[in-house]
């Protein structure tokens, strides 16, 4: 290597030896008077001497050393002047020529280093000499071995041991888990560049930290509690990739606390979720408008009717907004994710709790009823269960929820209350309107065809309503039954959502209802309003007295 690069490369290692923290740096050996060390950013092996004093051996990739001697003492010495030095050990002495250098001071070996090092073997000592000024004696106690590790060092980064291992690749729009066996890994998915780093705590908790990048390498570093966790690379807002870090801080199943990395007027910020019991939730585009929301639950009905083991909590939805999270659950846009949400909990409580079940898992369907309009639809059909106790040891509300502390005597009394404070309505949700307009069908003894033998028939199977003042309706046909939830009506017209039942099921399905001289027509649809009949089919109304009315 020639002497000027020589030089230059063996200084800017000294500089990053004697930093006190550098990324690239890894130790890899350590006697009684150096450690020794390697520097991946610069593919370099140095060894640096314990006391403040002393020579540093370093190692190029091409297998040449080079040596240095640093002291405070040489600060009077001229950078790239070259000094005649005596070299003393305890059977050797070496003359040659050193170059001064002077951020950090010290001489650098000029010329051939083998003889310098011959003068270095065996010796337990050593001195220098320059201009008259004598320094040392200076250890070299493991001096020998030192040069031995730097060769091992140098053949190692040859064979590529110390090779930094390639990121782990952040899935899009899925996620990784993470432990504290990954600190010190890099993670990289859609722009942004994340290693996670970590430390344990004197209170025994353990904090997590990752330091994230983006395109441009602007930094931001996120913290939370906690040894384990997910990264996840998803779109929250705008198409804009987002990472998103959570971390379990541990318990039988609480907590996960969640942040995100998103891009705020060109520049990484972080935006915390939340804190959420067990996994904390997923991330879908529910209204598929290509940003992600966060799919959760209630956390507060996890424990305020029964034991965690059988809440049966409502679904709640977050979502990026004005650059933080809000609960975006009662968004029209929601709606087709909470009717399935609803009818899954349904399904799940006919098969597991038809005999009766916990006041726990009523409050949560019951909760998920009043997100579509049906609280007092459901609340009539499950009368007898909601008007009985609540639960053991959950029939009283403390302060700060309620104050004074308050006790509940039935389960529907404790629902009303919680409800009304948590934005549950318990009242179904027609306007007048709507409510006038089926009050007037529910004045007529039914809608169907003319004869008795068709199903859709008078006799047999016509459309009939039940409606009333505080804007529960209802219709049956034949062998179905459904429950409105909402309504929009115009003129004689109205187009109705409803929960209906049949056969064993329930699905929601929409239904037009429109009114005139010939008596009702009728058009229904579960999915789309392609499904439905051409014009619709019309039902004249039926005679009084018939089919049971």
């Amino acid at each position: 290597m020639h002497i000027c690069h020589l030089l230059t490369f063996a200084f800017s290692v000294l500089f990053v030896a004697t930093a006190s923290a550098q990324e690239s740096v890894v130790q890899v050996a350590e006697n009684s008077g150096w450690v020794t060390s390697y520097d991946s950013g610069k593919n370099i092996c140095f060894a640096n001497p314990k006391a403040e004093d002393g020579l540093i051996f370093i190692g190029s990739p091409q297998g040449d050393i080079s040596l240095v001697f640093s002291t405070p003492k040489l600060a009077w010495v001229k950078g790239g002047q070259d000094y005649e030095i005596n070299f003393y050990t305890d059977r050797k002495r070496w003359s040659g020529t050193m170059r001064g250098v002077q951020s950090p001071p010290g001489l650098m070996l000029v010329g051939a280093v083998d003889p310098f090092l011959v003068a270095l073997k065996a010796a337990s000592k050593m001195s220098l000499e320059v201009e008259g000024v004598t320094l040392g004696p200076h250890s070299l106690s493991g001096s020998s071995q030192t040069l031995e590790t730097i060769y091992s060092c140098i053949r190692a980064a040859k064979d590529g041991q110390f090779k930094a291992p390639e990121p782990v690749v952040l899935p899009w729009k899925g996620s990784v888990s993470w432990t504290s066996a990954d600190y010190g890994k890099t993670f990289q998915g859609r722009g942004w560049t994340a290693i996670l780093k970590g430390q344990d705590n004197v209170d025994g908790t353990s904090t997590s930290y990752l330091q994230v990048t983006d395109e441009k390498k602007r930094p931001i570093t996120l913290k939370l509690e906690g040894q384990s966790g997910e990264l996840e690379v998803t779109t929250l807002h705008y198409n804009q990739p987002a990472l998103v870090f959570s971390a379990f801080n541990g318990g039988a199943h609480c907590c996960t606390v969640m942040t995100a990395v998103v891009d705020v007027n060109g520049y990484p910020a972080e935006v915390p979720i939340g804190e959420f019991d067990g996994s904390g939730g997923s991330f879908d585009d529910l209204d598929l408008d290509g940003s992600y929301e966060l799919v959760t639950v209630d956390q507060r009905f996890l424990y305020a009717f029964g034991p965690y083991v059988v809440s049966n909590p409502p679904a709640q939805i977050f979502a990026l907004n004005d650059g933080k999270f809000a609960d975006v659950t009662d968004s029209p846009q929601y709606r087709p994710y909470l009717r399935s949400r609803f009818l899954a909990q349904r399904a799940d409580f006919e098969s597991k709790n038809s005999s009766g079940g916990e006041a726990a898992t009523i409050a949560g369907l019951l909760a998920s009823a009043s997100k579509l309009g049906l609280f007092s639809t459901l609340r009539n059909e499950f009368a007898s269960k909601v008007l009985g106790k609540p639960a053991e040891g959950f029939d009283t509300c403390y302060p700060p929820d309620c104050s004074p502390e308050r006790r509940f005597n039935s389960l529907y009394e404790m629902i009303a209350d919680r409800f009304g404070r948590w934005g549950y309505p318990v009242k179904n949700s027609l306007d007048d309107k709507s409510k006038a307009f089926f009050k007037e069908l529910a004045a007529a003894p039914g809608f169907g065809v003319p004869g008795n033998e068709s199903e859709l028939s008078c006799e047999m199977g016509a459309y009939r309503f039940k409606a009333n003042d505080d804007g529960l309706a209802s219709f049956t046909g034949y062998e179905m039954g459904c429950d409105i939830e909402k309504a929009v009506t115009i003129g004689s017209t109205s187009v109705a959502s409803a929960l209906c039942s049949g056969e064993g099921s329930f699905t929601f399905e929409t239904y037009m209802f429109s009114k005139n001289s010939d008596g009702l027509r009728v058009a229904r649809w579960q999915y789309d309003i392609s499904e439905a009949t051409e014009n619709g089919e019309v039902f004249p109304a039926c005679p009084a007295g018939s089919g049971g009315q």
